[in-house]
């Protein structure tokens, strides 16, 4: 196959390369799954309420109108997208650098979007390109990683410098702090009609070289962690009270530290994941009490800035909502998973009592993630809690749950196990989680979140990818954490036949809103549940399959572009970066002349 890149910034002589691809070298992977044919793999999909399981995904599409009309989004229901950028758990949205000055954003990390000018014209190129291509998809809500660990620099100067690699460069031209920068972003967001939803804590991503599990080293405790959390949350604002009454405007951020801790360090020197979360919440609710207050613009902005941005006087300029993430049901343990389910309650009533505090005109939306809520059904331990408890708790505090539907097959994602006519023994069945919040007498947004992941044995190449836009999705073969092992609605999206629109999305959201419209559990509960819109995990994966649209090629590559040349322009010595082997390589300057032309 040849493909030609011509790159985008001219200066003095532009470089066209045009390479041809070699077989790459496959990799195994943890959990490898292929050979199949997803849009009519076997018959998994309704075609009345009364119907057995005898379409498949394809019938369904034509059923609704055919590929013209089976794939637009619904004018009534929201699209989010969490927004997530790493590759196979590394990088992501923002990763900063410490140093004695400030903090760098690292512009050659892996997914690295946020604060990076790379050419010092207050125009942030990579949140641009992030953003311009998730308004083209017609996503309307962002639900942001990484806001944790800006905030712990909230207070930190970002500066230019050059990234972990030495290959990009970060040209900040203005002198302003994370929260700012973080402000900034959020405004332009807005301005684009995005809400945006921060995940704090990242409790699935817990750094165990910094951190340490509470509830192993305190087994005392465990049967009221989520009362623990909650008075150690309060206590900690109590700390500083004083300053939150009478100078409202000095209150800021923390870092983990001995002066924020409440309970001891291990015997390796990590912090508890109690006082991390603590300290997480925190500084959410500083950067909400800051920015609503205009604060953040009047301490770091003037009238003569040309970088300086301005802020509506509402309660909307903050997060739109607050996202807690701890994923209790992925432990095996259950003992583990009471515990980190208890962890997660704590960070929900924390949310609940900020927002009661009294100390905010405004305090946003609390959103919540869950898996499977029935495994095991019951809890012994020390809470004796069943799952319908569970959910009945998680529905008490959160004003919308996002289920996760993570299925290989579009229907499957709705009817998942319940589906007879499959042995399917993956556990994340929508039909039967979402029973549970409809089986009690609180009325409950929801939102399935679909899982654009996919299985290609191509992309295990022996090179995982190391920096940003590099091109390579590949996989360590020892690693668990791979984006491209699994076989989940990815793999139907990416086989669409050519007609479909180039927005794919649709295609699963309306044949599972259908799925859900056929089925007389839902259509007619005792308290109804409402489907306000569809979330997809995550970004990088999305962009990465090739089942939304770039409308930057030059700063995000999709598989079909992944190799790129830089320095660009070049006086005569450059490198070229490619995923897979090259048979030859044909570089060409702006006048349209080859200068190289190699065969491998």
């Amino acid at each position: 196959m040849k493909l030609t890149i011509t790159l985008k910034f001219l200066l003095l002589a532009t470089l066209i390369l045009s390479f041809f691809k070699s077989t790459a070298q496959s990799r195994s992977c943890i959990y490898p799954n292929g050979n199949y044919n997803p849009p009519q793999y076997i018959t998994h999909c309704k075609s009345s309420s009364t119907a057995s399981f005898n379409q498949d995904w394809l019938d369904r599409i034509s059923a609704l109108g055919g590929m013209s009309q089976a794939g637009i989004k619904s004018s009534s229901r929201k699209r989010s997208v969490f927004v997530n950028e790493s590759i196979n758990s590394e990088g992501g949205f923002s990763v900063l650098m410490p140093t004695s000055n400030g903090v760098i954003p690292d512009a050659d990390a892996i997914g690295s979007t946020f604060a990076i000018d790379e050419d010092g014209d207050c125009i942030y190129e990579r949140e641009d390109a992030l953003l311009t291509k998730l308004q083209y998809n017609l996503f309307d809500e962002l639900i942001l990683y990484n806001v944790s660990s800006i905030l712990t620099y909230g207070d930190s100067t970002i500066l230019s410098g050059q990234g972990s690699q030495s290959t990009y460069m970060n040209n900040v031209s203005v002198n302003q702090k994370a929260e700012w920068h973080l402000a900034r972003f959020l405004n332009k967001a807005h301005n684009m009609g995005f809400e945006v939803a921060a995940v704090v804590p990242e409790g699935a991503a817990l750094d165990y070289d910094k951190f340490y599990d509470f509830h192993i080293e305190y087994a005392d405790k465990r049967s009221n962690i989520d009362e623990f959390f909650a008075e150690i949350s309060d206590a900690f604002i109590q700390r500083y009270i004083d300053l939150w009454i009478y100078s409202p405007s000095k209150v800021t951020y923390k870092g983990y530290g001995e002066d924020t801790l409440f309970l001891p360090l291990d015997s390796d020197g990590r912090i508890s994941d109690i006082d991390k979360y603590v300290v997480d919440l925190y500084n959410f609710a500083v950067f909400q009490h800051r920015i609503n207050n205009g604060y953040i613009q009047s301490e770091n902005s003037t009238e003569d800035d040309p970088c300086s941005f301005v802020l509506p006087e509402n309660c909307n300029v903050g997060f739109d909502a607050h996202f807690a993430e701890i994923e209790w049901w992925d432990d095996t343990l259950s003992a583990n998973a009471e515990s980190d389910f208890l962890k997660l309650l704590g960070v929900m009533q924390a949310s609940y009592n900020y927002r009661t505090s009294g100390l905010f005109d405004c305090y946003p939306s609390l959103y919540v993630a869950q898996g499977q809520v029935d495994l095991p059904d019951s809890w012994t331990n020390w809470t004796s809690i069943t799952s319908q408890q569970r959910a009945d708790t998680i529905d008490h505090y959160a004003d919308r749950i996002y289920i996760y539907a993570y299925q290989r097959v579009p229907c499957d994602c709705y009817w998942g196990q319940s589906n007879a006519t499959t042995n399917d023994g993956d556990e994340n069945d929508w039909f039967n989680k979402a029973n549970y919040y409809s089986s009690n007498t609180i009325s409950t947004e929801i939102y399935p979140v679909f899982n654009a992941k996919f299985y290609d044995s191509t992309l295990f190449v022996s090179n995982p990818p190391t920096l940003y836009g590099d091109g390579n999705y590949g996989c360590d073969n020892i690693s668990t954490n791979c984006d491209y092992c699994y076989n989940r609605v990815g793999d139907a999206l990416r086989t669409l036949p050519s007609n479909a629109d180039p927005i794919k999305l649709g295609y699963v959201e309306n044949v599972w809103q259908e799925q859900y419209d056929f089925d007389p559990a839902t259509t007619s509960p005792s308290v109804p549940n409402s489907i306000g819109g569809y979330a997809w995990f995550k970004s990088s994966v999305l962009d990465g399959g090739g089942v939304i649209n770039s409308t930057d090629s030059d700063l995000k590559r999709t598989l079909n572009n992944v190799a790129y040349l830089y320095p660009n322009p070049s006086t005569g010595v450059f490198k070229i970066v490619a995923s897979d082997n090259l048979e030859r390589v044909q570089v060409y300057d702006i006048s349209g002349r080859l200068v190289i032309n190699k065969t491998q």
